[in-house]
């Protein structure tokens, strides 16, 4: 395995890392309307399912392909009144907002802590580590 191209390739791991974003993305956005909005929107989605579908396959072909003719002008402001919603996809507000709740809800229960100790990768080898948790300095 180790004369496999993918050890070799130094792009390798940064293509993999955006398959798992895009993979995580895809799995956890999902869409918010406003309740008044959402029986209009449902029906010019019906009306502009084809347009849609050209537009997908012109953004595919060029990213930044802007809309051509008043349907797919229509079909852009359509998706324009969509509102994402990205509640586990890490970074996101909403992510955020759950760790905190987390956070929140442990301290409810747990009591404020005397003192928070943060670790990084370097301070594996550091002998305060040790130290603090009552072993050997070696």
């Amino acid at each position: 395995h180790d004369d496999s191209l993918f050890v070799k390739d130094p792009h390798f791991v940064f293509v993999c890392w955006n398959i798992i974003q895009k993979k995580e993305v895809s799995q956890n956005i999902t869409f918010s309307l406003k309740h008044s909005e959402r029986d209009s929107i449902a029906i010019e989605i019906q009306t502009l399912a084809a347009t849609l579908t050209n537009l997908i396959f012109k953004w595919i072909n060029s990213p930044r392909a802007r809309p051509s003719n008043r349907k797919e002008k229509c079909a852009l402001k359509m998706l324009n009144h969509l509102k994402f919603v990205a509640k586990n996809f890490r970074g996101s507000y909403g992510y955020k907002l759950c760790c905190r709740n987390k956070i929140c809800v442990i301290l409810k229960e747990l009591a404020t802590p005397a003192l928070f100790l943060t670790l990084n990768p370097a301070d594996i080898c550091n002998s305060l580590l040790g130290v603090i948790s009552s072993m050997s300095s070696e």
